[in-house]
């Protein structure tokens, strides 16, 4: 009688595929090792920061250099209402302060909280990176085709 090789502990994906496929086997496409996994993730994450950054970055550098135009141009109603905030909506670029620390507050609390799910949940804080640099590519597309 004839027995299976034993698969288990020694090989580094615990025998699983070649249980599945039999003791002959054939090639098949091995999953992930987890450290790859992470590292896939890792770089989804750097990715989508930069990409939202930059783009914001981008659009700050638009607020700044269009101040004149902005209360005419600003699509955003709490943009507005923010450009309001300080002494009406004149064009002047100490008008458009609160504005401006808005933009930055936000990002800088949009990687704040991608951080915080990295440390959670790894491979939900890429996808949300993912997603949110997506969105910012569009805006991105939307500021240059506006601008």
């Amino acid at each position: 009688m004839s027995e299976a090789p034993i698969t288990g502990a020694a090989e580094p994906w615990g025998g699983a595929w070649e249980r599945r496929l039999g003791a002959a086997g054939s090639r098949a496409v091995r999953p992930w090792r987890p450290a790859t996994k992470r590292l896939w993730m890792a770089s989804l994450l750097v990715i989508g920061k930069l990409t939202i950054v930059a783009v914001a970055s981008y659009d700050i550098f638009l607020t700044i250099k269009y101040v004149d135009s902005l209360p005419m141009m600003e699509l955003n109603p709490i943009g507005r209402w923010l450009m309001r905030l300080d002494d009406g909506v004149e064009a002047e670029l100490r008008q458009v302060a609160a504005f401006i620390a808005a933009k930055f507050l936000g990002t800088f609390l949009v990687i704040f909280i991608l951080d915080l799910l990295w440390r959670w949940h790894a491979a939900l804080a890429s996808i949300a990176a993912s997603g949110t640099a997506l969105f910012q590519l569009g805006l991105l597309v939307f500021l240059t085709m506006v601008g």
